[in-house]
C-alpha cells in the first residue's frame, strides 16, 4: 500500500464522515422543528388535562361512594381506572416517539456499505459474522 493509496483512503473516509455528519445535522434540525411545537403543546395540554382529570376523578369518587358506601372499594376502583388510562397513554406515547426516532438516518446507515480497502471483501466478512 503506497502513500497515495493511504491519502485516497483517508480522503474517502473523511468524505463519508462529513456526509454522515451533514445527514445527522439535517435530521436533528428536522426533529427540532417537530419537537418544539410538540413540547409547547404538551405543556399546555398537560395543565388543562390535569385539571379536568382531577375534577373527573373527584366526581367519579363521589358517585362511587354514594352508590357503594365502601371507601376501600371506591379507592381501589379509581386506582384501577387510573392504571388502565395510564397504560393506554404510555402505549400511545411509545408509538409517537418511535415515529420521531431518526428513521431516515437509521435507514441510510443500514443501506450504506463501508468503503472497501484493497483486497477486503465486506460481504464475505458479513457472511462469516452471521455464521458465528
Amino acid at each position: 500500500m503506497s502513500i497515495k493509496d493511504l491519502e485516497e483512503l483517508s480522503q474517502n473516509f473523511f468524505k463519508i464522515v462529513k456526509g454522515r455528519m451533514r445527514l445527522f445535522m439535517l435530521e436533528l434540525n428536522l426533529a427540532k422543528y417537530s419537537l418544539l411545537p410538540f413540547l409547547l403543546l404538551a405543556i399546555g395540554c398537560t395543565i388543562i388535562v390535569a385539571v379536568i382529570w382531577l375534577l373527573t376523578l373527584t366526581l367519579m369518587g363521589f358517585l362511587l361512594f354514594y352508590f357503594i358506601h365502601n371507601l376501600v372499594i371506591c379507592i381501589l376502583g379509581l386506582l384501577l381506572f387510573n392504571l388502565l388510562v395510564g397504560g393506554m397513554v404510555f402505549i400511545l406515547l411509545c408509538r409517537y416517539f418511535k415515529q420521531l426516532s431518526f428513521l431516515r438516518t437509521r435507514n441510510k446507515f443500514k443501506t450504506t456499505k463501508p468503503v472497501a480497502a484493497e483486497g477486503v471483501d465486506h460481504d464475505k466478512n458479513q457472511a462469516i459474522k452471521e455464521a458465528n
